[in-house]
């Protein structure tokens, strides 16, 4: 089966979807913010194929909740649910300009050192990870702006790929190694940040699995 996909225009260097918002970091240095349950909704979509594109783009708990794993093993199930995502596949998803003025709600110059290596949204916070280092700056809908214009640096060390989960982010620095940073965020995470170091291998890629710290290299 082809894989469902939507197209957007514009140049784009990165995209994330937080909190009902789409994320674009487009490749002139900006950031946009688009209302993105709203402008799902508004593609019309034939009825066969309706509940697929909801799963594709806005409920894919429908999918991967343990509650529907046995109803989606059923063998007569199965084929139905397929045949909707292949017909999905098949059409052409193009999304207009007018479309995405239409769900804007905001817009703005990029504050944080561009282009970067990787994008973590977290607790309502932006964190921004690249050669530079690490940077963090608030990002929540009662802003002006989709982000505060006033990031922090938080590490002085290159940044390639990052996870956050459990009040901290895992941190790939290269061949620096695999470093995790403390997120402080008053009473919930406690008051102090620090930057330890994990492991003094080569990492260029990492995530959580639990309370594990996954990471990989060449």
């Amino acid at each position: 089966m082809q894989p469902v996909k939507m197209v957007i225009p514009g140049k784009y260097w990165d995209s994330f979807i937080y909190k009902r918002r789409l994320y674009l970091f487009g490749m002139e240095g900006d950031i946009r913010t688009i209302a993105w349950d709203e402008f799902v909704s508004e593609w019309q979509v034939p009825e066969e194929s309706r509940i697929a594109f909801v799963c594709a783009y806005l409920r894919s708990d429908y999918l991967y909740s343990s509650e529907v794993q046995d109803l989606l093993r059923d063998s007569e199930v199965q084929p139905v649910i397929r045949r909707k995502f292949e017909h999905l596949s098949r059409m052409e998803l193009h999304a207009s300009e007018a479309m995405l003025r239409r769900f804007q709600k905001g817009h703005q110059q990029n504050p944080i050192p561009f282009p970067h290596a990787d994008i973590e949204i977290y607790t309502d916070q932006l964190f921004v990870g690249s050669a530079h280092g690490l940077y963090q700056t608030t990002c929540n809908k009662k802003n002006k702006y989709p982000v505060s214009t006033k990031p922090k640096k938080k590490w002085d060390g290159p940044v390639l790929s990052m996870s956050a989960s459990y009040g901290a982010l895992a941190l790939a620095a290269g061949r620096e190694g695999l470093f995790e940073h403390q997120i402080s965020f008053g009473y919930r995470f406690g008051s102090n940040e620090e930057t330890q170091q994990i492991s003094d291998m080569t990492c260029r890629d990492c995530s959580w699995a639990f309370y594990n710290i996954f990471a990989s290299s060449d």
